[in-house]
C-alpha cells in the first residue's frame, strides 16, 4: 500500500520538526563552560565559592557558580552562564577553631568560620570578566 499524499506531508512535517529540535537544542546550548584557577595570596582557595551575577543588573540571582576545590573550580556547558558581562564574587570561609553558639539554632554550638577573602573580591566585588559561548578559563590570582 502507498502512503497517501496526506502521510508523505505528515512524515515531513515531523522530520523537520525533529531537525529543528535537534539544532536548537534544549534550551542549555545558549550557556557557556567556565573554568579555571583561584588562588589567594598564592594559595590555592579550597573550600570555596565562584559565582557570576550580570555586570550591569542589580538584585540578579547567579547565572553559574562552583565550588571550589585544591584551586580549581568548573562549570559545564548546560550549567554555566549565558555569553555576556559577569561580575564575579569569590567567598571562602574557613573554621578558626573555636565553637560558638549557633546563629540558627540556638543553643546548639557550631564551628565559627571567617571570611578569607576581602571585600574587593566577594560582596563588594569588582571583578568582570566577558563570557563568550563555548569554553572559557578564567583564572583569578587574588591577593590582599
Amino acid at each position: 500500500m502507498l502512503p497517501s499524499p496526506h502521510h508523505k506531508l505528515w512524515l515531513a512535517c515531523v522530520l523537520w520538526s525533529a531537525t529543528v529540535f535537534l539544532l536548537i537544542g534544549c534550551g542549555s546550548s545558549n550557556r557557556a563552560s567556565v573554568k579555571g584557577s583561584v588562588t589567594f595570596d598564592g594559595a590555592p582557595v579550597d573550600g570555596g565559592m565562584i559565582l557570576f551575577f550580570p555586570a550591569n543588573e542589580k538584585n540578579k540571582a547567579d547565572q553559574g557558580h562552583a565550588e571550589i576545590k585544591n584551586g580549581a573550580y568548573e562549570i559545564p556547558a548546560g550549567k554555566g552562564p549565558p555569553p555576556g558581562s559577569y561580575r564575579v564574587e569569590i567567598t571562602w570561609e574557613k573554621k578558626t577553631g573555636k565553637q560558638v553558639v549557633s546563629k540558627g539554632d540556638p543553643p546548639n554550638m557550631e564551628d565559627e568560620k571567617i571570611q578569607v577573602i576581602p571585600p574587593q573580591y566577594n560582596r563588594e566585588s569588582k571583578l568582570t570578566k566577558e563570557i563568550k559561548l563555548g569554553e572559557n578559563i578564567l583564572d583569578f590570582p587574588l591577593t590582599k
